[in-house]
């Protein structure tokens, strides 16, 4: 008998517990989804952020923003004009782009973004999209020379050492890593040398530190070689190919071919190694010296890309296809920024300094032991000597 009522206590127990756990679920279940109490319910508080902003010092707005009050407003107009971005019934342009440049410009992480604009995790990222879609539609439209290309410098043609010599120059190519974030079974062919997953991007600039081509997305083991011969024989890249006589400055890490002038090899190259040092001792430290005070401007133009776009130096876990198309994107806005803006912090500390080297780390592990000189071209390379008397003869 007494083992009859264990049971029926045991039974009924057990039935308490389940019925509890029902209700449980279901309280769980309509304060979830019928009773939702809205974490953030201030719609406007990130309005009000960005207006504050535009309103401030105007110090905040680069801080912030990492672009000038009136070169913001011009950008977010071109993207509502051209490129199809469009305000919701909450969230109007201004804010969608303050956004992404927060994200871009800071790292910022969606957590971050919800507690600051008091939108959910979702319109977020729903908006950091769309404007990254419209960024890269801007960038096939002007990562690329504008107009023909950008003319040779006023400083540098007063300079005997690159006038006349280097008039048809019209700018420089070089590899450049950003990190890669990718699951860990596809990280091998990303790794590059110096151990971590990267994505390799070819890119030239003109003598105005904007991007005239770019190419990212290339694994991190990519060899730059590889990379520019494809990216210059590939119909569909539309690269700004030179014309005529017509040439870029690349590193020994390039062949020596017509129109892509290299520095020699095997003798001292970079500027540094000249300061620590003795000058030129003979015509090919001499022409070395000058192409390595010219092909700067890509250091430079990398240096100023990276300082602006934190996320560049730690990139979220987005799928890979976004990490190439925030690379596209931040090289158009880095464009915007360099022909729209009166006084940029970022460019102003080379436009004031036109010797300054870079001295950041941006461009880590980009130049290679190049092997094939024996495909270099024998124009190229007469030519290449020629430079070097000319430049020697004028100094």
């Amino acid at each position: 008998m007494e083992e009859e009522d264990e049971q029926e206590i045991a039974r009924h127990t057990v039935i308490k517990a389940a019925l509890a756990t029902a209700a449980a679920c279901v309280v769980h279940y309509y304060n979830t989804y019928v009773d939702k109490e809205p974490c953030r319910i201030n719609t406007q508080a990130g309005n009000r952020f960005v207006m504050e902003i535009l309103d401030g010092n105007p110090t905040r707005c680069q801080e912030q923003f990492r672009m000038e009050k009136e070169v913001f407003i011009s950008f977010c107009k071109l993207l509502r004009h051209r490129y199809g971005l469009q305000k919701t019934r909450d969230i109007g342009t201004h804010e969608q782009v303050a956004m992404f440049l927060m994200t871009l410009g800071h790292g910022a992480s969606n957590r971050m973004l919800q507690h600051r604009f008091e939108h959910s995790g979702e319109t977020i990222s729903r908006h950091f999209h769309e404007v990254l879609t419209a960024c890269v539609k801007l960038s096939m439209d002007n990562v690329k020379p504008h107009g023909r290309h950008a003319p040779f410098p006023e400083y540098l043609r007063s300079n005997p050492k690159f006038w006349p010599h280097f008039q048809n120059c019209i700018g420089a190519i070089d590899g450049t890593h950003v990190k890669a974030n990718l699951p860990v079974d596809e990280r091998i062919p990303f790794i590059c040398r110096k151990g971590y997953p990267t994505q390799n991007i070819m890119a030239a600039c003109g003598w105005d530190m904007c991007f005239t081509f770019a190419w990212p997305g290339w694994e991190g083991a990519a060899q730059d070689t590889q990379i520019f011969y494809q990216a210059i024989q590939s119909p569909n890249l539309n690269f700004p190919k030179p014309v005529g006589d017509e040439f870029y400055l690349v590193d020994t890490g390039y062949p020596n071919i017509r129109g892509y002038l290299c520095p020699y090899r095997g003798e001292r190259y970079h500027l540094p190694d000249f300061q620590r040092g003795s000058q030129p001792q003979n015509l090919q430290e001499l022409f070395n010296q000058a192409h390595s005070s010219l092909r700067l401007v890509i250091e430079r133009t990398f240096e100023v890309w990276k300082a602006r776009w934190r996320l560049l130096a730690n990139m979220p876990q987005y799928d890979f296809p976004i990490q190439v198309q925030l690379i596209a994107a931040s090289m158009a806005i880095h464009n915007f920024i360099r022909r729209e803006a009166v006084c940029d912090q970022h460019f102003q500390e080379y436009d004031m300094n036109p010797d300054l080297i870079p001295t950041n780390d941006t461009n880590m592990e980009t130049e290679e032991s190049y092997h094939g000189a024996d495909v270099d071209d024998g124009f190229m390379n007469a030519f290449r000597d020629g430079l070097a008397i000319k430049i020697a003869s004028s100094i």
